[in-house]
């Protein structure tokens, strides 16, 4: 209660710095919901499959359905489809971690974690929102915290 209580106070002594973390957090939000797997159209191996939607899981139940070629297929989609969600876990995880350390006004580290998700989201064909978190967060970044050797 105390965090909220001090959280709250913080927001109107600095209440851009309130709005604009507010943003970050809905950013954020929205690029976690946005993807936990294969969200586009695809056209799969030899059979063309289009997993958009389709879970690991369902492809491999698929493929314990299925005999030969169609079978491999499927046990193909079904790998691809983990590393899928594997990287959207992934991209979740680090930009939890980002939120927490732009709190902490750490907006470099967080900077950082939340460039390691735009770098997972950008192997797959998605809308950019985790480098709409980046971008987000880079107009939280005071002037004196930004390093002069890197770009932004």
């Amino acid at each position: 209660m105390l965090a909220i209580v001090g959280w709250y106070q913080a927001s109107l002594v600095f209440p851009k710095a309130f709005r604009m973390s507010e943003s970050l957090r809905q950013t954020i939000d929205s690029a976690q919901r946005g993807w936990v797997g294969c969200c586009w159209e695809t056209a799969f191996g030899s059979r063309k499959l289009n997993l958009c939607g389709l879970t690991s899981r369902q492809a491999l139940l698929a493929a314990r359905a299925l005999r030969g070629e169609e079978a491999s297929c499927w046990r193909d989609a079904a790998e691809w489809l983990r590393r899928v969600e594997a990287d959207a876990a992934k991209a979740k995880q680090l930009a939890e971690q980002a939120w927490t350390q732009a709190t902490a006004n750490h907006f470099m580290i967080a900077h950082d974690l939340l460039s390691e998700s735009a770098t997972l989201e950008a192997k797959y064909p998605l809308a950019a929102r985790y480098r709409e978190c980046v971008i987000t967060l880079d107009g939280m970044i005071p002037e004196k915290n930004r390093n002069p050797g890197r770009c932004f």
